[in-house]
């Protein structure tokens, strides 16, 4: 039997895919979470074979619970799923070794294959990513370096911390500093960026991680 956790903060997704999933012979999902946080703690206490994570989730992203499991649970595969055919996504997802990138619009059609591909030790992208990652890291292009000078050195090193997808709570304990210090640091280059949106300060982070 497959053991699955599922972690998406939209509760009719995550019902949706919970149903596709159980409707499949040989797989049970032991836990679902709506967080970050809550997907780190299923994946501790359950310690499925598969974990499938929303990218865009509150109180630590799909991104970051994919770098935390890296390190904390290596034998559980990881599917990532997201609304986002973002290149450098895509890129960083890979290095992290996930075993799935899903588009949400086709998600539940395709975790069958993917979950095949997972069990045979393969890799399955929706056909949306197949052509979007890079071969090479992207060149700093002028915008963006306008972008960074506008930034602090502190700042930068959060951002590096942020291209590593380490949570708040981990960037605290490497630098030395608060869980507050580093949301407000967050916050702070949001503003300093003219970005809105909880995901652009991530995006800018990884299509940057080279030059921070």
């Amino acid at each position: 039997m497959t053991r699955i956790v599922i972690a998406d903060d939209h509760p009719l997704l995550r019902r949706g895919l919970v149903s596709a999933l159980e409707s499949l012979d040989g797989v049970t999902v032991v836990a679902e979470a709506e967080d970050g946080e809550a997907a780190m703690r299923a994946i501790t206490h359950e310690r499925p074979d598969i974990a499938v994570l929303d990218i865009a989730m509150p109180n630590g992203n799909g991104l970051e619970v994919a770098a935390w499991a890296k390190a904390n649970a290596p034998t559980v595969a990881l599917v990532l799923i997201t609304n986002y055919p973002d290149a450098a996504f895509v890129e960083r997802a890979l290095e992290l070794g996930v075993c799935g990138y899903l588009l949400k619009t086709s998600a539940i059609e395709e975790l069958p294959h993917c979950l095949a591909a997972a069990e045979n030790d393969g890799r399955y992208l929706s056909p949306a990513f197949v052509t979007a990652a890079p071969a090479a890291p992207p060149m700093l292009d002028d915008a963006d370096t306008a972008l960074l000078a506008r930034l602090t050195k502190t700042q930068r090193e959060v951002l590096k911390h942020l291209a590593a997808y380490k949570t708040s709570k981990e960037i605290a304990r490497a630098m030395g500093v608060s869980f507050r210090t580093v949301q407000n640091h967050r916050a702070r280059i949001a503003k300093s960026l003219g970005f809105e949106g909880k995901h652009r300060v991530l995006e800018f982070a990884v299509r940057n991680a080279e030059h921070l």
